[in-house]
């Protein structure tokens, strides 16, 4: 109802009266220039993860113990950390060398928190046990928050002020209404199943049958009688509605007049919608077999698999330490694939430094709108280029890596079985049906009305 919609532009109109407090505001600045202080840092981190099997024994355990023990044994530096966490790690930051991130406290569990929280830069910790396997972390730097400035956070305080008067004077304003309301309430009536147009609440203010009080307390229809309800209730929706009409009329004509434009709008688009679906659901058919096999046939389109491309990759990390002589590397393989030294595939096997990600040296089928998000916008445009039994150069990304990329096979786009779409079909054309009916409805009530614009 619109006394519902009180709340809101009382607070509004009581945020243009706010009685500024400047040692009010000076405080709540100071309590924000406290906790900003007191922002906690973050921490630049990488991870090598590796699972435990299903059903893991504690041999299985001590085994991947063992390794993930030796592996931090041979960490040096960050780039020998990034070279294990692409070649051993089972998580899928390996494609990002490791990284997970800028990783603020309590973002994980309070264990593991209190020990990468603690991390200086440069710094890695020791292996740490978690519920699916056990988990490394390197530290490349420590992030210290970036501080609001003081004009920003004197904004925020007189926001806040302003918010927390409004809500003071809302809450003094409803708690003086309350105190002051005489209601009475025939109990034994509102009990009883008597006439539902009979008088059971008055006050100064207005009076309620039993109908209006049932619609009060059962705006859905749900139920169908009182007794459902604790006096309680009864007591606390009634104290409520006459609240924010005493509220409603203490708004100045404005407001009010907007409040009744917003209900208005609101009732009017809620009854168009029930009229027509009312109007509608006689009318909608259930689609023949027929017309689910022509809407098949003249939709075809629609209904086809995306084009794909089948790829096979090589591809070795670097860094800038170690460029040069990656490249210098990968070259020689390119040259020799080209000479047919060596297979494509067995390059993949014995040099790819992710070549686990592509477990059949081969993507599968990767459809063209996914090249991007997998392999990048570099990438992605090389593959969308290159012909059928191709083998790229040697093309080097952003992310650390160089890559050698063959196109197997595009896959043709094919039209899926009737079978398997066919209650996606039929959905479809129910939809249409739905919307030609509202229009034609929406067509018809319009050229009923004659409208006059002053």
């Amino acid at each position: 109802s619109k006394f519902n919609l009180a709340e809101k532009y009382y607070k509004n109109e009581a945020l243009n009266e706010t009685i500024i407090d400047s040692k009010a505001i000076d405080k709540e600045f100071e309590a924000l220039k406290n906790k900003q202080d007191l922002k906690s840092h973050k921490v630049r981190l990488y991870q090598i993860y590796k699972r435990y099997p299903s059903n893991p024994t504690e041999k299985d355990k001590q085994i991947i113990l063992k390794e993930m023990e030796s592996l931090r044994e041979q960490i040096h530096s960050l780039d020998d950390f990034k070279r294990i966490a692409i070649a051993k790690s089972n998580s899928q930051s390996r494609l990002q060398k490791g990284l997970i991130g800028n990783i603020h406290k309590g973002k994980f569990d309070p264990k593991i928190d209190a020990i990468v929280m603690q991390l200086k830069k440069d710094e890695m910790s020791q292996v740490i046990d978690v519920p699916s396997g056990l988990v490394l972390f390197y530290c490349e730097k420590i992030v210290h928050p970036k501080n609001k400035s003081d004009k920003k956070l004197r904004e925020i305080a007189n926001k806040r002020f302003k918010l927390s008067f409004t809500d003071n004077k809302w809450i003094e304003t409803r708690k003086k209404i309350r105190s002051e309301l005489k209601i009475k309430f025939d109990w034994d009536k509102i009990k009883s199943k008597g006439n539902n147009q009979s008088v059971i609440v008055q006050s100064e203010l207005t009076q309620l049958t039993k109908q209006q009080l049932l619609w009060i307390m059962n705006p859905y229809h749900l139920n169908n009688s009182l007794q459902a309800f604790t006096n309680e209730q009864i007591k606390t929706n009634v104290q409520n509605l006459f609240i924010n009409k005493i509220i409603f009329q203490k708004l100045d004509v404005n407001s009010q007049n907007k409040i009744n434009l917003e209900v208005t709008n609101i009732y009017n688009e809620r009854v168009n919608s029930e009229v027509i679906i009312k109007l509608i659901n006689p009318l909608i058919r259930e689609p023949s077999e027929l017309k689910i096999e022509k809407y098949y046939k003249n939709h075809s389109e629609n209904y086809k698999t995306p084009i794909s491309y089948d790829i096979s990759v090589l591809a070795i990390d670097f860094n800038d330490s170690d460029r040069k002589k990656k490249y210098k590397k990968l070259a020689s393989i390119h040259e020799n694939i080209i000479n047919k030294k060596i297979s494509l595939d067995n390059a993949i096997k014995s040099y790819s430094t992710i070549q686990d990600k592509f477990p059949n040296l081969k993507t599968d089928k990767i459809v063209k709108k996914r090249l991007n998000r997998i392999f990048g916008v570099r990438i992605a445009h090389n593959i969308i280029q290159m012909k059928i039994g191709n083998m790229s150069d040697i093309i080097e990304t952003k992310s650390g890596f160089l890559w050698i990329l063959k196109l197997n096979a595009i896959l043709q786009p094919e039209l899926l079985p009737l079978n398997e779409i066919k209650e996606h079909i039929k959905d479809e054309i129910v939809n249409e049906q739905i919307n030609d009916l509202q229009l034609k409805i929406m067509n018809d009530l319009l050229e009923t009305q004659k409208i006059n614009i002053h």
